[in-house]
Protein backbone atom coordinates (compact mmCIF):
# COMPACT_ATOMS: atom_id res chain seq x y z
CA UNK A 1 0.00 0.00 0.00
CA UNK A 2 2.88 2.40 0.94
CA UNK A 3 4.48 1.72 -2.74
CA UNK A 4 1.45 2.99 -4.54
CA UNK A 5 1.45 5.73 -2.08
CA UNK A 6 4.82 7.03 -2.91
CA UNK A 7 4.02 6.06 -7.23
CA UNK A 8 1.10 8.64 -6.71
CA UNK A 9 3.28 11.19 -4.88
CA UNK A 10 5.81 10.82 -7.41
CA UNK A 11 3.32 11.37 -10.51
CA UNK A 12 2.23 13.99 -8.63
CA UNK A 13 5.20 15.43 -8.73
CA UNK A 14 5.95 15.02 -12.43
CA UNK A 15 2.71 16.55 -13.54
CA UNK A 16 3.84 19.61 -11.28
CA UNK A 17 6.93 19.78 -12.87
CA UNK A 18 5.79 19.47 -16.40
CA UNK A 19 3.11 22.41 -15.46
CA UNK A 20 5.65 24.12 -14.27
CA UNK A 21 8.03 23.70 -17.07
CA UNK A 22 5.44 24.95 -19.81
CA UNK A 23 4.12 27.90 -17.65
CA UNK A 24 7.83 29.24 -18.22
CA UNK A 25 7.93 28.31 -21.48
CA UNK A 26 5.10 29.95 -22.47
CA UNK A 27 6.08 32.83 -20.38
CA UNK A 28 9.42 33.60 -22.97
CA UNK A 29 8.69 36.17 -25.89
CA UNK A 30 11.31 34.10 -28.36
CA UNK A 31 9.91 31.03 -30.02
CA UNK A 32 10.73 27.86 -27.82
CA UNK A 33 11.29 24.50 -29.57
CA UNK A 34 12.24 21.31 -27.79
CA UNK A 35 13.42 17.68 -29.20
CA UNK A 36 14.22 14.87 -27.84
CA UNK A 37 17.53 12.91 -28.55
CA UNK A 38 15.70 11.20 -31.52
CA UNK A 39 15.05 14.51 -32.94
CA UNK A 40 11.20 14.50 -32.26
CA UNK A 41 9.27 17.71 -31.27
CA UNK A 42 8.69 17.50 -28.05
CA UNK A 43 6.99 20.69 -26.68
CA UNK A 44 6.73 24.18 -28.38
CA UNK A 45 5.53 27.82 -27.10
CA UNK A 46 2.83 29.87 -28.95
CA UNK A 47 5.49 32.17 -29.88
CA UNK A 48 7.15 29.66 -31.86
CA UNK A 49 3.82 28.70 -33.67
CA UNK A 50 3.24 32.76 -34.11
CA UNK A 51 6.78 33.03 -35.73
CA UNK A 52 7.05 29.67 -37.41
CA UNK A 53 2.92 29.46 -38.87
CA UNK A 54 3.76 26.18 -38.02
CA UNK A 55 0.35 24.88 -36.15
CA UNK A 56 0.49 23.32 -32.40
CA UNK A 57 0.05 19.60 -33.11
CA UNK A 58 3.57 18.88 -34.47
CA UNK A 59 4.53 17.77 -30.90
CA UNK A 60 5.48 14.10 -31.33
CA UNK A 61 6.76 14.63 -34.70
CA UNK A 62 9.72 14.64 -36.25
CA UNK A 63 11.32 17.52 -36.53
CA UNK A 64 12.38 17.00 -40.44
CA UNK A 65 9.21 16.52 -40.96
CA UNK A 66 7.96 20.28 -41.12
CA UNK A 67 11.50 21.95 -40.99
CA UNK A 68 13.27 19.73 -43.43
CA UNK A 69 16.87 20.17 -43.60
CA UNK A 70 17.19 20.16 -39.77
CA UNK A 71 17.78 16.80 -38.87
CA UNK A 72 20.14 17.17 -36.13
CA UNK A 73 22.74 14.38 -35.30
CA UNK A 74 22.87 14.01 -31.71
CA UNK A 75 26.30 12.49 -30.12
CA UNK A 76 24.74 9.09 -27.78
CA UNK A 77 24.86 9.60 -24.00
CA UNK A 78 25.72 6.59 -21.89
Amino acid sequence: MKEQSNNKNTASISENSIGWWKAIIESINDGVLMIDHNGYERMINLEYTRITGLPPDIIGKPLGKYRPGRNLNFPQIH
